[in-house]
């Protein structure tokens, strides 16, 4: 089975420019996109008086999708979902109306307003991005609960990527709380960490062995009866926990290894020089035995299970 992200781009994510999906696509299979749309370009160009931002921001996540890391943009098949339930199209065309209303008053203020940084119209303005945003969400929302519907090999999560909603609303099932909280943990990776070496991380087989501890983690936090405020608090013990013995573990593998270069390598010298040759492909293999032994003792370390987390959490270092 597959999970597979599913992230509505509000408005805020275009204006931002360190705003970026690297963070999400590790955490996911796959991960699927919506609101490229026309009507932000056209916002965009009148809060920023230009295209460039939102040009910029649409060839970034063209590059996603060359790269495999982003599957596809859904905008069709979403509308197509909310179109084929009537109780889904009421409720999104209730919350269009009310983000359309928004962004009539914000543009309002922002033609009296925008040289001033006059308060009342950064109110209205911050009133109409987080009406963006909820927008987004409720869409996002409805998209993942009919195709979890349809029983396939797949799973969809809608994703919370703005800070006021850190904490989900009522109707999200725990294991999209849990992500979406395991995302908050995360801080933005920065351009020193390209598309490309994100796409060989996915692929590497010890990245891939802690995302699927993590995935299982989260699986099984949803048979628990904690609540998010709870499973936000032991995600952050994990962590700790795990970033505490992994720098011990680190120091001790550091000592050791040390050690056993010391001696092997003077046990290789003197085999050497004594023309015992079989001795010294010994020494070689017990130099390698002991890095392997070390390694396996990395697999032992509690909270493990947020490894995933921690490593994602030091990429910009």
């Amino acid at each position: 089975m597959s999970k597979i992200g599913i992230v509505e781009l509000d408005v805020h994510y275009f204006l931002d420019k360190t705003d970026n999906l690297k963070r999400e696509v590790l955490l996911f299979d796959d991960l699927i996109i919506t609101g490229v749309t026309s009507q932000k370009e056209e916002l965009c160009k009148v809060l920023t008086g230009s295209s460039r931002v939102f040009s910029e921001k649409k060839g970034e996540l063209e590059n996603f999708i060359k790269f495999g890391l982003i599957k596809e943009q859904i905008e069709n098949r979403l509308q197509e979902v909310i179109n084929d339930n009537i109780q889904i199209k009421m409720a999104s065309l209730q919350k269009r109306i009310e983000y359309n209303i928004k962004a009539v008053e914000a543009w309002e203020q922002w033609q009296k307003r925008k040289d001033s940084g006059d308060l009342d119209f950064q109110k209205v303005f911050i009133d109409f991005l987080e009406t963006d945003s909820k927008s987004s969400q409720f869409r996002t929302r409805s998209f993942a609960v009919e195709e979890n519907q349809k029983f396939t090999q797949d799973e969809y999560v809608p994703l919370i990527r703005r800070e006021l909603y850190h904490s989900p609303p009522i109707g999200f099932d725990m294991k999209t709380k849990v992500i979406n909280v395991s995302i908050t943990k995360l801080p933005m990776i920065d351009d020193s960490i390209s598309l490309d070496q994100l796409s060989e991380l996915k692929s590497d087989d010890d990245f891939k062995l802690k995302f699927f501890a993590f995935r299982d983690f989260v699986n099984s936090l949803c048979t628990t009866t904690l609540t998010i405020s709870e499973v936000d608090e032991k995600i952050d013990y994990l962590l700790m926990d795990y970033e505490k013995q992994l720098k011990m573990h680190k120091a001790k593998y550091q000592l050791s290894r040390l050690e056993t270069i010391f001696v092997t390598s003077a046990e290789i010298f003197e085999n050497l020089a004594k023309m015992k040759f079989g001795k010294i492909a010994k020494s070689i293999i017990s130099l390698r035995n002991k890095e392997i032994e070390l390694l396996e003792e990395e697999r032992k370390i509690t909270g493990r299970e947020v490894a995933v987390l921690y490593d994602i959490k030091n990429l910009n270092n």
